[in-house]
């Protein structure tokens, strides 16, 4: 991720050559603030930063109750710590606001006709898929539907619970399968955060679940800094 986050960075700088400069024009002739599109560049690392911090508590709790049986079994009694909440917050915040800040960055550089309270993920990848995008493909066709119905959908539904509703208490369970083995599912997400009743049938625990997320979060990352390289 971090080599078209480079690339940009000396092309922005090559634009901006002289040193008084405040601004630079993108290859399509749009005038864009020097200052205010670097400090946006930088809050998209200082995001994924912390978003990578609190994937690494929630893990070191999760190992904590992993490493054996009696571990597992502990991890059925012991209530939650306040601190796992706090950056299971932190994750879920952080990790998609990223999203937002680079839909931002895009938002810069192109005409979208998007009012700027409105300039969101979502919305500026809605515009770059539309009949009026002069950027439509197969690219942007698959985020389009991974943000729609796919992955990134189901982890905007988790951060919109988690930022505006309230926190996710994640559940254990203890079960035995039916070859009579013993299963602990250690801190699990509900199935669908937008519902009123909470089910669990999918058995989704909180720490593979985000690091599953943040690996695939960071391949679309790279990607989508491509294009902003790309359009500069």
């Amino acid at each position: 991720m971090l080599t078209p986050y480079n690339s940009i960075a000396f092309k922005v700088k090559d634009r901006s050559s002289n040193h008084f400069e405040q601004s630079f024009k993108t290859r399509y002739e749009i005038v864009v603030d020097l200052r205010d599109f670097a400090y946006r560049m930088e809050s998209v690392l200082y995001k994924l930063r912390w978003a990578a911090r609190g994937l690494e508590y929630i893990l070191k709790v999760y190992g904590k109750y992993t490493g054996s049986i009696d571990a597992s079994m502990r991890g059925l009694m012991d209530p939650i710590p306040e601190d796992f909440i706090f950056y299971e917050d932190l994750f879920f915040y952080f990790a998609y606001s990223a999203l937002d800040i680079v839909g931002g960055i895009i938002a810069m550089l192109v005409e979208t006709a998007i009012d700027k309270r409105n300039v969101y993920f979502t919305t500026v990848l809605n515009f770059l898929a539309s009949s009026r995008s002069p950027f439509e493909g197969s690219l942007i066709a698959e985020l389009k539907k991974d943000c729609d119905t796919g992955w990134i959908y189901e982890f905007r539904q988790y951060r919109n619970f988690v930022t505006h509703h309230s926190a996710i208490r994640p559940r254990v369970r203890f079960s035995h399968t039916p070859s009579m083995a013993t299963e602990i599912n250690l801190f699990m997400l509900p199935d669908n955060p937008s519902e009123t009743s909470f089910t669990y049938e999918k058995k989704r625990e909180l720490a593979p679940y985000c690091q599953e997320v943040l690996a695939r979060e960071l391949d679309v990352m790279k990607v989508l800094l491509e294009f902003v390289e790309n359009l500069i």
